[in-house]
């Protein structure tokens, strides 16, 4: 039987999940933080301090983007497309190993089941074949006696 291991363990165990969601977070931090000095020396700036940039960037790179602070200048903008990019890729592919995980999860669930179906039939298959060498002779008890 498969052991079962919690989805969120065992994401967390893999190295390159760990890795690729410390590099979107690192990602979208440092462009958040490069951005946010861009754009507070533009013209009507929208970004006052660098959380605001922080807090643009991972809007930005989760897709979420509510509009509330947005990038004016070309600089800040060029680095918005980078980060749509970059991020929404990165994004969509942490999403996709979550979804073949839970995939993978609710396959070991199913054959799980499956695996201790069969080993309860196999043992009541033993038990009915116990009871039938019991209740009916064998070919060789019966030419014993002749």
């Amino acid at each position: 039987m498969i052991p079962s291991i919690p989805l969120s363990k065992r994401l967390l165990k893999q190295k390159k999940f760990r890795q690729m969601i410390l590099g979107l977070v690192i990602f979208a931090i440092i462009i958040g933080l490069i951005t946010a000095p861009i754009e507070r020396n533009a013209n009507n700036p929208r970004f006052n301090t660098w959380f605001d940039g922080v807090y643009w960037s991972i809007q930005t790179i989760t897709s979420v983007g509510y509009g509330d602070v947005t990038p004016i200048s070309l600089a800040g903008r060029s680095m918005a497309l980078v980060l749509m990019l970059i991020g929404s890729m990165l994004f969509g592919i942490i999403v996709g190993i979550i979804g073949s995980y839970v995939n993978r999860s609710q396959d070991e669930f199913f054959w799980n089941r499956l695996f201790e179906r069969v080993d309860r039939l196999e043992e009541m298959m033993e038990e009915l074949r116990k009871q039938s060498n019991f209740m009916v002779k064998s070919d060789n008890d019966i030419k014993e006696k002749k």
